[in-house]
């Protein structure tokens, strides 16, 4: 989920830069989504009434048939600074902070998880992007005359993500690592919930039971160097 949001995010950003533009309908859509999330008040009437004014304004322009006003969208600038946004916060306390303070099942944490993750693979996404929109089979694909979406989703963006085949182990041992050190510290999955962090954390009750931490351990470190050299192995490829 991280490196697919990533890879969208990225792409996109790496794509359009910021000279992507948006219909004023979309603009009112986007506006009240981020509202909505945002919790501010009256979410859902905003909402409606995005929605509505923005199928009466498509209705108009397709009756006048006359373009709709269109903005620019700093798309790149938007994805970097929440990417940014989240990398100058420790991931670990970022979201022990949101996992503690609210019961997360095991949707919800995978969707943290996920939320929490996609930075490292949109920069690598976004840095590949770059370098292959201005290569010849991308331009030949725009003078054909194909849309800027189709370019981006059918030419450019099956080569951008290509640096994820050695970057997607790494994000896996990463997250292993997280949710097992959350699980030792008793936050993020329910307690029916098997977990290799769990099982560590049940060293407290006895500690000379040495077994109890030790094949969790062996487990977890096996799975984390596994991981290690299958990126090895997919970087090394061409």
């Amino acid at each position: 989920m991280a490196a697919l949001l990533g890879a969208i995010a990225g792409g996109a950003a790496g794509f359009w830069l910021n000279q992507s533009r948006l219909a004023a309908p979309y603009w009112l859509l986007l506006v009240a989504c981020v509202w909505w999330a945002l919790s501010l008040p009256w979410p859902w009437l905003v909402l409606v009434g995005a929605a509505a004014a923005s199928g009466c304004l498509l209705a108009i322009a397709k009756w006048r048939q006359r373009p709709l006003p269109a903005w620019r969208l700093p798309l790149d600038s938007i994805v970097m600074a929440i990417a940014t946004t989240l990398d100058t916060i420790p991931r670990l306390i970022l979201v022990v902070a949101i996992a503690a303070g609210t019961s997360v099942a095991i949707q919800g944490m995978l969707l943290l998880l996920a939320l929490t993750s996609w930075p490292q693979p949109a920069r690598l996404v976004r840095a590949q992007m770059l370098r292959v929109r201005v290569l010849p089979f991308v331009e030949a694909a725009r003078a054909t005359g194909f849309s800027p979406g189709r370019v981006w989703l059918w030419h450019a963006l099956p080569h951008a993500v290509q640096p994820l085949r050695a970057a997607f182990p790494l994000s896996m041992a990463g997250l292993l690592g997280l949710e097992s050190t959350l699980s030792f510290l008793g936050i993020g999955l329910p307690p029916n919930v098997a977990s290799w962090g769990r099982l560590l954390a049940g060293i407290r009750h006895d500690q000379s039971a040495w077994w109890i931490a030790f094949f969790p351990c062996l487990c977890l470190i096996t799975s984390i160097l596994s991981l290690y050299i299958l990126s090895r192995h997919q970087s090394s490829q061409p």
